[in-house]
Order: structure tokens, then sequence, then C-alpha cells
């Protein structure tokens, strides 16, 4: 049983202080060191000082989850790409068409496919990426991707138009 001076000094441990322990500041530290060297910076002080901390650190860390399954998954795509090719990732999709979008006066003709949960879309001679993940049956599935391909057709052509 504890007695109410340990329970006391307990309650004075805060988050910034406990972020500062050996726990976790050393690999936080190492952290900060790999945004370093792909160009990114953090104030460790300012981080854990700021008032938001606890929404902050939750946030960095589902999104640093999320964003690397996207940066592996749009690596294992442009690998794919590079070694496969667009034709050999058509024949293998599960649903690969022709679409036709409209954006304001213009018909934006493009191709897309779906293969091994990407989506692919190919204008103009590029092909961008997107990894899917829609649960639900094929026809919610076939749906939200084809709307993702077209939003993703016209990004593409903005982007190589403009």
């Amino acid at each position: 049983m504890l007695d109410d001076t340990t329970n006391k000094e307990e309650n004075k441990l805060n988050l910034a202080d406990f972020l500062r322990l050996p726990g976790f500041a050393e690999n936080f530290e190492m952290f900060q060191c790999l945004l370093h060297d792909y160009g990114g910076n953090m104030d460790t002080d300012e981080f854990i000082e700021n008032d938001d901390v606890e929404d902050n650190l939750f946030e960095l860390g589902h999104n640093f989850v999320s964003y690397g399954g996207l940066f592996i998954e749009r690596l294992k795509a442009f690998e794919l790409l590079r070694d496969d090719g667009i034709e050999q990732i058509k024949l293998r999709s599960d649903l690969s068409e022709r679409m036709i979008v409209k954006a304001g006066s213009k018909a934006i003709v493009g191709e897309w496919c779906r293969c091994n949960d990407v989506v692919y879309v190919t204008f103009a001679g590029t092909t961008d990426t997107m990894p899917r993940r829609v649960w639900g049956g094929k026809r919610k599935r076939d749906k939200a991707d084809r709307q993702a391909a077209e939003s993703m057709l016209i990004d593409l052509y903005i982007h190589l138009t403009e």
C-alpha cells in the first residue's frame, strides 16, 4: 500500500517532465536526428512545453504511422511500375477502365486500374498511384475507387498542364 507522501510525489509529475525521462528522451532525440537528416527540424523544449503537448504527441504518432505506411506503399508502387510497367499491372488488375472526366469545359481522358489495393491512374503517359483501403462489398469498393481515380485524373491533368 502506498502512503500519502508517495501519492503526492507521483501527482507532481507532469507530461513535460515525463517526456524528458530517458525512456522517451533518447528515442525522441533519435527521431529529431532522423527528421533533421531529411530536412525537418523540431525544437524539443518548444514541443514538450507546449500546452497541447498531449494532443500533439498523439497526433504526431498517429500521423507518422499513417504517412509511414503511405511512403512504403508509394515506394512499392514505384518499384512495380519501374520493373513491370503499367501495361503488365493492368493485365493483373481486378478492375481496369478508360475514363473521361469533365473539369470545367475540358474533357480529360485517361485510364485507371486497381491492383493489389493500389489505384493507378494514367494520363498523357504519366502514371500516378494511391493506396486504397475501402472496406465493404465489391460495388462499394469499385465506386469509391472509381471516384478516387477521377479525382486523381483531374489532379494529374492540372499537374502536367500547368
